[in-house]
C-alpha cells in the first residue's frame, strides 16, 4: 500500500516508472535517542536533462508520454473507483510512502500500525519535492529534499534497528472523467518517477539506531539547568 501527499493527504497507487529520475536517502544510517525526531532527506538526481510542466497538457507535461495513466481514481460512497480520463487537468510534483520496515506507521490506518513512531509528510513548499508545477534538473546535476519526519510516539521509541524502504516521487496527475450515471467527476492518478528501492533491500534502505539516553547524561543535564537557574537568581 501507499501513502501519498499532495496538499493534504491520499491513497493512490503508483504508475510505471519514469528511469530520467533517481533517488536516494541522503543519509541512510545514524544514531539517535528515543524522544528524538528523525527527519528523512531525499536526493533527486538525473543523467540526462530532465524538465516537468505541470501546465503542458497537450506535451504529456514533460514527461514520458507512456507514462500517463488513461484511468484515474475518484471517490464516491463506495470507497475508491477507477474510470477512464476523458479530460486531463494540471499535473504536480508529489511524494509517496510505500509501507515498509520496522518504523510502521502509527498514524495511519493504511500501513501496519505501529507502537514506537508516526510519519508526517513535508508540507509542500520551499525545500519539498512536493507540489510544485513544474521542475527541472540538469544533466548531472542533484537537489536535495526533506521527504518527511518519523515522529517518536508514547514517550519515545523502544531501543533498537529501524528501518524504512519506500520513498517515492512521483507526478500527480488530475482531470476528469464520466461515473456509470454520466456524472462528471474529477480524477488523480501518481505517475512514480523513482523510489528508493523496494522492501527488503537492506543495501538501500533507511536505517536508525535508537540507543537508550544513559541516566548519566540526564544528572548531568539537569545539573546544567540547575547552575544555569542559580546564576540567573545571582
Amino acid at each position: 500500500m501507499i501513502r501519498n501527499l499532495v496538499a493534504t493527504t491520499a491513497f493512490v497507487f503508483a504508475a510505471s516508472q519514469a528511469n530520467a529520475l533517481s533517488v536516494s536517502f541522503v543519509q541512510p544510517d545514524g544514531v539517535v535517542g528515543p524522544n528524538e525526531n528523525i527527519e528523512v532527506l531525499l536526493r533527486v538526481t538525473t543523467n540526462t536533462d530532465f524538465s516537468f510542466d505541470g501546465l503542458d497538457i497537450d506535451g504529456s507535461y514533460g514527461i514520458d508520454p507512456s507514462l500517463i495513466p488513461t484511468e484515474g481514481f475518484f471517490f464516491d460512497d463506495n470507497g475508491l473507483q477507477t474510470i477512464a480520463f476523458a479530460e486531463y487537468g494540471q499535473a504536480f510534483t508529489s511524494i509517496s510512502y510505500t509501507c515498509s520496515g520496522s518504523f510502521s506507521d502509527g498514524g495511519d490506518s493504511v500501513c501496519p500500525p505501529g507502537s514506537d513512531y508516526d510519519f508526517e509528510f513535508a508540507a509542500p513548499g520551499p525545500g519539498s519535492f512536493a507540489g510544485m508545477s513544474s521542475y527541472s534538473l540538469n544533466a548531472g546535476e542533484s537537489e536535495d529534499f526533506l521527504f518527511g519526519t518519523f515522529l517518536p510516539l508514547n514517550g519515545g521509541a523502544t531501543p533498537g534497528t529501524y528501518d524504512f524502504f519506500g520513498a517515492n516521487i512521483t507526478i500527480l496527475v488530475t482531470g476528469t472523467g464520466f461515473d456509470m450515471f454520466g456524472n462528471q467527476v474529477d480524477l488523480f492518478r501518481n505517475v512514480t518517477l523513482a523510489t528508493t528501492c523496494t522492501t527488503g533491500d537492506t543495501f538501500c534502505d533507511f536505517s536508525r539506531v535508537v540507543v537508550p539516553v544513559p541516566a548519566a547524561v540526564w544528572l548531568f543535564g539537569s545539573a546544567l539547568l540547575g547552575f544555569a537557574g542559580l546564576r540567573r537568581k545571582a
